[in-house]
C-alpha cells in the first residue's frame, strides 16, 4: 500500500493533465497563453514575471482594487517556480516566509504595498485537471505559507493574512486583518473564469483597511469609505457575464427601493457610477463562490455547473461601512497594536540587512538563441495592457 503524499513534490507528481485543455472551446485563451510564455520561461527572472504579470491584472481581471494596486505598485509577488516545487517543504516554507516579511515591513512603513501574491509558475500545474489531487496540492502550499485558517459553515476555509501601517501623526501601528483569495489558471472559461489566473495557481491577500487608511494618512485623501463601497460594488459587478450560468457574482436588486443594509451615498460618488449603481442594494450581493474563502472545493469537482447555483451564497459589504460590526475594525479601521508585538513578528533595524531584498532568479547558463528576444516581445505586447496614471487616479 502506498503512503499518502505528505510533501508538496509529492502532491506535485500526482498531478494529472486536464482532458478539457484539449478541446477546441476549452483551450486556454489567448491572454493566458501569452502571459504564461514569460511565466513558463526557465530562463525569465522574476522582475520580467512581476511585469507582465502585473500588467495582466491590470486588464485582464475584474477586480478594481487589484487594478490599482497592480498599476501603483501595490502588490507584492512571491513567484515559486519548477525549482521550487522540486525542492524541500522547508525552501518552499523559507522563501514564502521571507518574501512576507519584506512586504510586511514595507507596509509597515507607509508604502502602497496592500497585496501580496504568492504565484505558481509551473506548466503542469498550470495545465493540471481541477480535481482531489490538484486541490490537494493548493491545500498544502497554503499550509507552507503559514497563514491562520478557520472552517466556515458553508465548508472552504477561511485563511487570514494581516499588515500593519504606521499612522504618521499618532505614530501608533494599526494592525489590518482580511482573508486571502485562490486562482487558478483552471478557471479560465470554466463558471469561475472570474478566479482564472496565469502561471498555474495563486493566492491573493490585499488588505483594503491598508489602502484606504495609507490614502487618507500619507496622501491626503479624504476619507475612502464612500470610495471603498462603490469600488466594491464596482467590482462585483464587473464580473464576467458571458458564461452559461451568468456571471459568479453579482450585485442584488434594493428591495422596494431599498437596500437590506443602507448606506448614505453622497456627492463624493461620480454621477456616473451612480447611475451604473442606481437601484442596486449597496449592502449585500450574492454569488455562486464565496468572497471570503480561500482553496474551494466547488472549484475542484467535475461538473461545469456551479454546485451552488440553486442556493448561492448570500454576502454583504457592511465590514466596509458598519463600524457597528466586529469585521469592520479588523478589515476596515484597524486594531492598535503594540511596537514590541510588531517587532517580534517583523524584527527589529538590525534584521533588515537580511530582509532587504528577495532573493532573485538569475538564469543559470545563457539563454537560447531567441530566447531573450521572445521575452522582449512579450513584455511589449503586456505593456499595451497597463492603465496609464490618469486612468488610475480617475479609479481614486
Amino acid at each position: 500500500m502506498s503512503m499518502p503524499p505528505t510533501t508538496l513534490v509529492e502532491h506535485y507528481r500526482l498531478l494529472t493533465a486536464d482532458r478539457e485543455r484539449q478541446r477546441i472551446d476549452r483551450k486556454f485563451s489567448d491572454d493566458i497563453v501569452t502571459v504564461n510564455e514569460v511565466l513558463h520561461d526557465p530562463f525569465a527572472i522574476d522582475p520580467q514575471r512581476r511585469y507582465v504579470l502585473e500588467s495582466w491584472l491590470q486588464d485582464k481581471q475584474p477586480c478594481l482594487f487589484g487594478q490599482i494596486a497592480a498599476g501603483k505598485n501595490g502588490i507584492h509577488y512571491c513567484f515559486l517556480t519548477t525549482e521550487d516545487i522540486l525542492s524541500s517543504d522547508d525552501d518552499v516554507r523559507a522563501k514564502i516566509a521571507a518574501s512576507r516579511t519584506r512586504w510586511k515591513n514595507q507596509a509597515l512603513r507607509g508604502e502602497p504595498k496592500h497585496g501580496f501574491m504568492l504565484v505558481v509558475c509551473d506548466p503542469k500545474v498550470c495545465k493540471a485537471e481541477p480535481n482531489q489531487q490538484l486541490y490537494q496540492f493548493a491545500l498544502h502550499l497554503q499550509r507552507l505559507a503559514g497563514w491562520a485558517s478557520k472552517p466556515d459553515i458553508r465548508g472552504n476555509d477561511i485563511v487570514y493574512e494581516w499588515l500593519y501601517l504606521r499612522n504618521p501623526k499618532t505614530n501608533d501601528v494599526v494592525k489590518f486583518t482580511f482573508s486571502v483569495d485562490f486562482f487558478g489558471a483552471a478557471g479560465d472559461r470554466r463558471w469561475w473564469h472570474d478566479h482564472r489566473v496565469p502561471g498555474g495557481i495563486a493566492f491573493t491577500a490585499n488588505s483594503l483597511g491598508h489602502m484606504a487608511k495609507q490614502q487618507e494618512w500619507y496622501r491626503a485623501k479624504s476619507a475612502r469609505v464612500e470610495w471603498a463601497v462603490r469600488t466594491a460594488m464596482l467590482t462585483i459587478n464587473a464580473a464576467e457575464k458571458h458564461l452559461p450560468h451568468g456571471p459568479a457574482t453579482y450585485l442584488l436588486d434594493e428591495t422596494h427601493g431599498r437596500s437590506i443594509r443602507p448606506y448614505q451615498w453622497t456627492a463624493a460618488t461620480k454621477p456616473s457610477d451612480a447611475e451604473r449603481l442606481k437601484g442596486k442594494d449597496c449592502g449585500s450581493y450574492g454569488g455562486f463562490l464565496h468572497t471570503d474563502h480561500a482553496v474551494r472545493t466547488e472549484f475542484f469537482e467535475p461538473h461545469d455547473v456551479p454546485p451552488t447555483k440553486e442556493q448561492p451564497y448570500l454576502m454583504d459589504f457592511t465590514y466596509i461601512f458598519d463600524d457597528k460590526t466586529a469585521d469592520n475594525k479588523l478589515f476596515m479601521e484597524g486594531e492598535v497594536v503594540k511596537e514590541e508585538d510588531v517587532t517580534a513578528e517583523l524584527g527589529g533595524p538590525e534584521d533588515m540587512r537580511f530582509i532587504a531584498a528577495d532573493k532573485q532568479e538569475v538564469a543559470p547558463t545563457s539563454p537560447p538563441a531567441g530566447a531573450a528576444t521572445r521575452i522582449e516581445e512579450i513584455m511589449g505586447i503586456c505593456k499595451a495592457w497597463r492603465l496609464s496614471d490618469a486612468a488610475i487616479e480617475d479609479m481614486l
